[in-house]
């Protein structure tokens, strides 16, 4: 079946599950794909956003959606996989055969307006995994289309 992962912040109580923001469980899922959870725990992990050229910011408008930016900056952050084994976080003190994030709140609602944004991906709303379209990819493609169809007016 695989391991399934999620990133967690055990201070905070807190997680993103991978399937929030239109993406698989299993780490090849989630890793090998733009505005992936490794964008997504870089963007949390974050110390100084949009101070200098170069970074994550569209039109300024990146610190307005994503006022959790840097939200889990010192905090005990992990990968979480669910063959996780009590001798792998020793400071949880987790019972074998538990989960003990499974009550964590899932922020992936939270943080999708900025990943969209940073990354030009839009999720589509819904439970479980959600589908996602890459404007990013599509864009060049699109204007070349509006192009061709304006010619053909002419």
């Amino acid at each position: 079946m695989g391991q399934y992962h999620t990133i967690v912040n055990f201070d905070k109580r807190e997680k993103v599950s991978p399937h929030a923001i239109g993406l698989g469980l299993k780490q090849i899922e989630h890793t090998h794909t733009v505005a992936s959870l490794s964008d997504v725990l870089y963007m949390l992990m974050s110390t100084s956003p949009n101070r200098g050229g170069g970074d994550l910011d569209v039109d300024g408008k990146l610190e307005e959606a994503f006022r959790t930016w840097g939200r889990w900056v010192g905090d005990r952050v992990a990968v979480f996989g669910d063959y996780t084994e009590p001798a792998d976080v020793p400071f949880l003190k987790m019972k074998p055969d538990k989960n003990p994030t499974e009550h964590y709140k899932n922020i992936g609602n939270a943080i999708l307006p900025a990943l969209e944004l940073a990354f030009q991906v839009k999720v589509k709303p819904g439970p479980g995994w959600r589908d996602r379209e890459l404007e990013w990819w599509s864009r060049i493609p699109a204007v070349e289309q509006k192009a061709a169809a304006t010619d053909k007016d002419r």
